[in-house]
């Protein structure tokens, strides 16, 4: 229901475009089996996907914890979020600092 229910349908629509679509499409190129001389594009393109794994998971948690019809993204939502990010970060310091792989 909640893919098809305001306000959520518009961000699975977004999600749809910036998760499938537009990596899809610039996936489908002929040349980008190649290495390209800047891999900005591509870099690009990797940057969408992620955001829109965050956002799939955003619509597959957030309704189930609010029970008003709004967008629930507020100020303590960013800072969970900045929160993870930060300890991810912080596990994968640790990681590089203690076990030094070569990249």
């Amino acid at each position: 229901m909640r893919f098809f229910n305001d306000p959520w349908r518009v961000l699975a629509f977004v999600i749809f475009g910036i998760g499938w679509l537009i990596p899809f499409s610039y996936l489908l190129k002929r040349l980008t089996g190649r290495p390209p001389a800047r891999h900005t594009p591509l870099l690009v393109v990797t940057c969408l996907a992620l955001i829109a794994i965050f956002l799939e998971r955003m619509i597959l948690v957030f309704p189930s914890l609010g029970v008003e019809r709004v967008f629930p993204f507020g100020l303590s939502e960013a800072l969970i979020t900045a929160g993870f990010f930060s300890l991810f970060l912080l596990g994968r310091i640790w990681f590089l600092a203690r076990y030094r792989p070569r990249l």
